[in-house]
């Protein structure tokens, strides 16, 4: 039988993934809930959404990993292939909430075709774009 998960995989056919793959969209949906759209762009759609385990307010970009390129980080003492973005959020020091420069980026999950990553979702804040043309 074939059975699909929630709106941001809806083109995935659960039965086509890999044991690695359902087990991160399985990963994915225990810790977070989507709670409806942000922003969509060429390279994907921003979701907002909650940690389950606490309610703390997330952003879930959602991409296509045929449109992700790899790189090779340092991640926890081990040289680990990560998606470029996830790579360049951790070399600014995004895994740290308190560098002060980018959102803290909380997870992320290749799943099949497409690419989760999970970033946090202060309150108040605003888009890089709306922040550079805000009137002075």
């Amino acid at each position: 039988c074939s059975r699909q998960r929630s709106s941001i995989f809806n083109s995935l056919q659960w039965d086509e993934l890999d044991e690695r793959s359902r087990a991160e969209a399985d990963q994915f949906h225990k810790l977070y809930q989507i709670t409806g759209p942000l922003d969509q762009g060429g390279f994907g759609t921003v979701y907002s959404g909650l940690r389950r385990e606490d309610n703390v307010p997330v952003a879930i970009k959602h991409v296509e990993s045929s449109r992700i390129r790899k790189t090779v980080v340092l991640l926890y003492g081990k040289m680990t292939r990560v998606p470029m973005e996830v790579g360049l959020l951790i070399q600014v020091g995004a895994l740290s909430a308190d560098n002060g420069v980018t959102p803290e980026l909380v997870d992320w999950y290749e799943v099949g075709n497409q690419m989760i990553i999970v970033l946090e979702r202060p309150d108040p804040c605003m888009d890089l774009v709306d922040y550079v043309n805000r009137p002075h």
